[in-house]
């Protein structure tokens, strides 16, 4: 048994879908910053916060493909995996929780309307905070990912040990959709008190947050990754190109289920995440240089300080010029766009190899050490 575990493959594949989603994310708040003239340009943007799921797609499938790589090489092999994600996660998180108190303080504010309490901080540096509508999302702007991805990680050592073939995965998803269901039914209401007039949003979108909205995301994620482990050594381009137009009709299908602030209901959520996983299947067969590119790959690499380094921006372009650039017609929103993955990329590049490289190499050498006890 090696003492020191070797990292998984990194496959360009899996960056390119974090690159897409993050680009879906970024488009969806330009969207809201410069409201485009035309309708379906106001959708399409609106449709990139769904750019999250695909996140959470790919990471579902990437962890089980690092468990993979790591199995029977690991005798600490839960506590190890839970090493890995903090140091992974937390630095950058943490970095944000403290960037965005001392940037807007405890005021009140869209997902906080009576102000940020000791306990909001509390809860969410825990990753606690995915419990309760003012506190999933309150602190750290997008915070409420972050704490459905935990919650996910809780469950991961379960699903690593159980959920062990392609009609398992099946199983697991029909069961999440079935859970998701009854807990919007059933639990949401006891946690979401009866909000005034104007303010149902937040019970609203607690549903769309929290983990059960978004569990049945993740298990296509697995699902996706039994589908492509028999097909590694012999992709099927053909197959994938398939795929790649099935994603495309089913989200063209769906385009229209995003209204901001309305977050769309479960079973389009549920949707996206099939037309993900298609398109995830679609990255790891055909292996187009097109698609999985250079420049798409780097993004996926730093997309997790853009998530956090682009609301910053926002907030600053926000300040400034509140209506959007000075500019009118099709181009504004576009021209906006890139300015606005200018900025991010460019301060997260730093935030990437100065937060988030250290605290990477500080868990694996943490790791490291209690595998060689």
């Amino acid at each position: 048994m090696s003492p020191a575990p070797a990292s998984p493959p990194r496959l360009d594949a899996i960056d390119a879908m974090r690159g897409y989603a993050i680009l879906g994310v970024v488009l969806s708040h330009t969207g809201q910053w410069t409201k485009p003239a035309a309708t379906w340009a106001a959708q399409f943007c609106a449709n990139g916060a769904l750019g999250v799921q695909l996140f959470f797609v790919a990471s579902a499938f990437a962890l089980f493909l690092s468990n993979e790589s790591r199995h029977n090489r690991e005798r600490r092999s839960v506590a190890d995996f839970f090493i890995r994600r903090f140091f992974r996660i937390a630095p950058m998180f943490y970095a944000g929780l403290l960037f965005f108190l001392w940037l807007a303080g405890t005021q009140p504010r869209f997902w906080a309307p009576r102000g940020v309490t000791p306990l909001d901080v509390g809860l969410t540096a825990l990753f606690l905070n995915g419990w309760h509508p003012e506190t999933i999302n309150s602190v750290v702007p997008g915070g409420w990912s972050i704490v459905a991805e935990v919650s996910f990680y809780v469950l991961l050592p379960f699903f690593f040990r159980f959920v062990t073939s392609r009609p398992r995965a099946l199983v697991l998803l029909v069961g999440t959709i079935a859970l998701g269901r009854v807990a919007g039914d059933w639990l949401a209401p006891l946690l979401t008190p009866a909000y005034p007039h104007g303010y149902e949003y937040l019970a609203d979108n607690f549903q769309f947050f929290w983990i059960f909205g978004e569990l049945p995301v993740f298990a296509l994620g697995i699902l996706l990754y039994y589908l492509l482990r028999d097909r590694r050594e012999r992709p099927d381009a053909r197959l994938g190109w398939i795929s790649l137009v099935a994603a495309a009709v089913l989200c063209a299908a769906l385009l229209r289920q995003m209204h901001p602030p309305s977050p769309p209901p479960f079973p389009a959520v549920v949707l996206y995440g099939a037309a993900f996983m298609l398109f995830g299947f679609a990255l790891h067969q055909t292996h187009s240089r097109v698609l999985v590119n250079p420049l798409v790959v780097f993004i996926g690499k730093i997309s997790y300080s853009i998530y956090f380094v682009h609301f910053a921006v926002f907030q600053f372009l926000y300040l400034h010029w509140p209506q959007g650039l000075p500019l009118t017609g099709p181009t504004a929103t576009p021209l906006a766009y890139l300015l606005v993955l200018t900025i991010a990329g460019s301060i997260s590049y730093l935030t990437y190899r100065v937060i988030e490289l250290p605290g990477i190499a500080l868990g694996r050498r943490v790791v490291a050490r209690l595998e060689s006890r």
